[in-house]
């Protein structure tokens, strides 16, 4: 019985520890073209508050026309993410990435998406010559991930994400009190024991 007893208020506690809320969020890359070929690391808050950073590494990032971030290599290297370009981004908490929306994408056009998750290939178009192109994920409890140009004729640009943040729900006072209650019975249960066998 304080086996038992104790294996229930231990599993009770360790359930309330793990369960997380998410909340519905979107950060919108477009409008931004100021910073065109100007850095390679650039933070915004999203509706929420959450911080997304996009980072181009040694290269700059590219910022089209007000459609949204790429890399820009220099030159007559156009501002979207073309063949073998990645554009990185992290959050400053965990996020469940449920959608990505892309500006300039045509028929051609291929990403690949990358991280602790392992790669997801997005390649579909659904209207031929849009000028954009929405796909819906489910990539969970991840604080960052990259996006890359697969193909010869690629040249897009990541308009917006959309995620859920993910924080953590702290445990109720009441399941504390129900989880030492259950401790304390099983210390009552034993000491009866006890007093039963001497």
């Amino acid at each position: 019985m304080k086996y038992f007893v104790f294996q229930a208020s231990s599993a009770l506690l360790l359930s309330a520890l793990s369960t997380a809320s998410a909340t519905a969020d979107y950060v919108d890359f477009t409008g931004l073209g100021s910073i065109n070929n100007t850095t390679s690391s650039y933070s915004q808050l999203s509706n929420g508050g959450v911080s997304v950073t996009a980072d181009a590494g040694h290269y700059n990032i590219g910022s089209y026309s007000l459609d949204g971030f790429g890399v820009h290599k220099g030159g007559i290297n156009l501002p979207g993410l073309q063949n073998g370009e990645t554009l990185g981004f992290s959050f400053n908490q965990s996020v469940n990435i449920t959608g990505i929306k892309f500006r300039q994408w045509e028929g051609p056009d291929k990403a690949i998406l990358s991280g602790v998750f392992g790669s997801l290939t997005l390649d579909s178009d659904s209207c031929a010559f849009c000028s954009s192109q929405s796909f819906g994920l489910n990539i969970q409890g991840i604080s960052s991930f990259d996006v890359s140009g697969a193909s010869s004729l690629s040249v897009f640009l990541v308009e917006g994400i959309s995620f859920d943040a993910v924080a953590a729900v702290p445990v109720p006072a009441s399941a504390w009190l129900f989880g030492s209650s259950l401790l304390g019975l099983a210390s009552l249960i034993r000491r009866k024991r006890r007093v039963l066998l001497s």
